[in-house]
């Protein structure tokens, strides 16, 4: 019944056996799995994802259906008083749907780390929509990554 849950909102028998071999669902009740799934479909389509793009996410990230709709929101809401639009948002939690594993702090204490070695706000907003998985990256990552790109000319 769990396989032809997923099957309905249109996973392949591969990417369903990637999703139940995580360890996000072992010994889980056949019930949470659907309920789990249904509730972050529906959500994620409410505020304008895809299907494409919440089977994309949830492929790459099966713990995103462990979740709560309250992280969902509180992250979303952060990105969009960073400045970032729906779209924007949208585009950097799909490419790297890791940030909503990551605590607002954190995610803030990156932005402020690169801020503290002379890079403007806008400036780290706008690398950080180019390249959004330096939101689930380690500061060390990101201040490599910005020193990589500043020699590059950017």
């Amino acid at each position: 019944m769990i396989k032809a849950m997923f099957k309905q909102y249109g996973y392949t028998d591969k990417q369903i056996e990637k999703i139940l071999e995580s360890y996000i669902f072992r010994d889980r009740a056949e019930e949470f799995i659907i309920n789990c799934l249904k509730e972050k479909f529906e959500f994620f389509s409410s505020v304008g994802y895809t299907k494409s793009q919440i089977l994309k996410m949830t492929v790459v990230y099966p713990s995103l259906f462990t979740y709560g709709i309250d992280n969902f929101v509180k992250k979303i809401e952060f990105l969009k008083s960073l400045g970032y639009k729906d779209e924007e948002v949208i585009k950097i939690t799909c490419s790297a749907p890791q940030v909503y594993g990551h605590s607002v702090d954190s995610i803030m204490q990156k932005i402020e780390e690169l801020e503290l070695l002379g890079y403007k706000r806008e400036q780290v907003l706008k690398i950080m929509l180019l390249s959004p998985s330096l939101f689930a990256s380690g500061v060390n990552t990101i201040k490599q990554k910005f020193n990589d790109l500043e020699a590059l000319g950017y």
